[in-house]
């Protein structure tokens, strides 16, 4: 499993900072929870260097969850993911195979909101 955060440049001193969080794998275990700890060093993208070749899904915020035991992990409840893509996909022409997705995309604003502090400083540029 890999973790990558992507930046993006703001305000007038066009300061870098943390908006995605990506997780790449070959193989996501969809009927668990996925845990995530966010002080582990991540490889630090911009929207330039993201290769788009990998079927990917987004995290729903229904999906996000916090560790009973520790303040520095956070959880992506993985069955909600996939059904939240499965619903989609209903509605649509089927692209591709969920069994295909590779990457999860999380918004950091999110994993904020359920950790309830701001993780940004620890993903400094």
């Amino acid at each position: 499993m890999n973790v990558k955060v992507v930046y993006e440049e703001t305000g007038e001193e066009r300061q870098l900072a943390p908006v995605w969080m990506i997780i790449d794998s070959p193989y996501f275990e969809w009927e668990k929870t996925l845990f995530i700890d966010i002080q582990i060093p991540f490889e630090r993208l911009t929207f330039d260097d993201i290769e788009s070749d990998l079927a990917a899904v987004s995290v729903p915020e229904a999906a996000y969850t916090r560790h009973i035991e520790s303040d520095h992990l956070f959880g992506i409840n993985l069955p909600i993911v996939w059904q939240s893509a499965f619903d989609a996909l209903e509605r649509k022409p089927k692209v591709f195979d969920l069994r295909d997705i590779r990457r999860i995309v999380l918004r950091i604003c999110d994993i904020e909101d359920t950790m309830r502090y701001d993780i940004s400083k620890q993903l400094v540029y």
